[in-house]
């Protein structure tokens, strides 16, 4: 198991517990474990200093911890762990464009 997402100085990714759903369930489908922890894994993260009262709770998922969930879900699902960085890639992407609209 490797953590390849680990020391590439990587931007973290400020997200939503929706948007966190929306952009890794797929990356989970049939794997209901993975499915399950994804809000154990947005709830790990620091919330952003504008989320409150009235405002959308949003998390800043470093990249590090990203890719230690990864390393679980891929492995399990026997997918390579060079998926990590597509779908660090994907969900930077759906973040952006989420805070975009």
């Amino acid at each position: 198991m490797s953590n390849l997402l680990i020391g590439q100085n990587l931007p973290p990714i400020i997200c939503t517990l929706q948007e966190a759903y929306a952009i890794l369930g797929p990356v989970t489908m049939g794997y209901a474990w993975g499915q399950n922890t994804i809000k154990d894994l947005w709830s790990q993260c620091a919330p952003t200093p504008d989320s409150g009262p009235g405002r959308p709770e949003k998390r800043i998922v470093s990249p590090a911890l990203l890719g230690k969930w990864l390393d679980d879900v891929l492995a399990r699902q026997g997918r390579p762990m060079s998926d990590q960085a597509s779908i660090y890639n994907e969900f930077m992407s759906g973040a952006d464009s989420a805070r975009r609209n």
